[in-house]
């Protein structure tokens, strides 16, 4: 067989098909098709095709951050790692590794290319649901006159973003307080205050003590807030746990 038939078998194996959509089997069948006379004359006098597919299959793969990172349902392992595909397809792991090598040694620069023009198709792509998204929060910002927030309210909103996002970030333990700020500001602003990250800090700081919430240390200062505890002493934290 070829490595276009392989290829197409490694479509079919239901392992596989069910975790890519069908806009991701047609980018991936785009880029062999691309690339496809590339590979066939490097290989053309190889036996061992089916690994060989496997191969510039995976690495065709591994060129969308998103499909890269794709886990397992029910685990947190990796659905298109080597070892996976290995399994999928019983084909020996060790000479899938071999080949991968001599692969992204002999196409690397190919392999970099296409992740550069997919990434700057997605940071294309992004730009604009920004700007969609900046257009509507102009559209349906909320007017009000009046901007002042009783502590009962912002109690209610601080605890509310807290669900919100536990649920948004269900894959992970913990986030980030600056990020999870950014999530109760987008909302504020929409509904029509105006309030900065500083100014949000600020206020985050003062009602962390009444939150419950868990806090826990970080490394980078960039990420630093500073929280004051119950006898006003302020110290720098990190992350939000989701305590699951």
């Amino acid at each position: 067989m070829t490595i276009k038939e392989e290829m197409e078998k490694l479509f079919e194996l239901e392992e596989i098909s069910d975790y890519l959509n069908k806009e991701e089997k047609k980018y991936i069948i785009r880029l062999f098709k691309e690339y496809e006379k590339i590979f066939q004359k490097a290989y053309e006098f190889e036996n061992n095709k089916d690994r060989i597919a496997v191969i510039i299959f995976y690495n065709l793969l591994i060129t969308d951050e998103e499909i890269k990172n794709r886990k397992m349902k029910d685990s947190s392992k990796l659905m298109f790692s080597l070892k996976n595909l290995s399994k999928i397809t019983q084909l020996p792991e060790k000479s899938l590794y071999v080949i991968n090598n001599k692969f992204q040694q002999r196409f690397s620069n190919l392999i970099k290319d296409i992740i550069s023009k997919n990434t700057g198709k997605m940071d294309e792509s992004f730009s604009k649901l920004v700007e969609n998204l900046l257009k509507n929060i102009k559209k349906h910002r909320r007017k009000i006159d009046n901007q002042q927030i009783s502590n009962k309210v912002m109690m209610n909103i601080f605890l509310t973003t807290f669900e919100n996002v536990k649920s948004l970030y269900s894959d992970k333990n913990a986030i980030k307080i600056k990020e999870y700020l950014i999530h109760m500001q987008a909302n504020m602003i929409l509904a029509g205050y105006n309030v900065d990250e500083e100014k949000l800090e600020e206020i985050f700081s003062q009602f962390s003590k009444h939150l419950g919430f868990e806090l826990s240390d970080g490394r980078n200062e960039e990420d630093f807030v500073a929280v004051k505890d119950i006898y006003g002493k302020c110290d720098n934290k990190v992350y939000i746990e989701f305590r699951r």
